[in-house]
């Protein structure tokens, strides 16, 4: 019984502290579609990675706490093994690509260092990094 109980107060934890963040960001995204279209944009090029974020962290700590809490061993082998790394590999890997893409100094940065526009090496900008 004190199982269903742990589980139930962990699972509260991980939703009860998602829900403002999610209201907010609805919040967010409804005054933001009320106006023009860059503004809708800017607005869902700003969230959206945001929300993947924090949704991924969530679900991937759900299924960690789910997998500690219950006898698993009903599952394959490999999915309990790719939920167990999931949790640890996902973020490091994921928040990069949802971030760091976004921005323009490491779009442009490449294994022989920035570029400008047209594909040339710039010597000018690398003295900015």
């Amino acid at each position: 019984m004190s199982n269903i109980y742990g589980l139930i107060a962990t699972f509260g934890t991980i939703f009860i502290s998602l829900l403002p963040i999610l209201y907010s960001y609805i919040k967010i995204l409804s005054v933001c579609f009320s106006g023009s279209k860059q503004t809708r944009q800017k607005a869902l090029n700003t969230c959206t990675p945001h929300l993947a974020s924090i949704l991924n962290f969530s679900c991937g700590g759900g299924f960690e706490v789910s997998q500690s809490r219950f006898d698993m061993s009903f599952l394959p082998n490999v999915l309990r093994i790719f939920l167990s790394l999931y949790f640890l590999t996902a973020q490091p890997l994921f928040n990069p690509l949802m971030y760091g893409l976004k921005i323009p100094g490491v779009t442009n940065t490449g294994p022989a260092g920035p570029r400008s526009p047209d594909g040339t090496l710039s010597v000018a900008r690398w003295s900015k990094f």
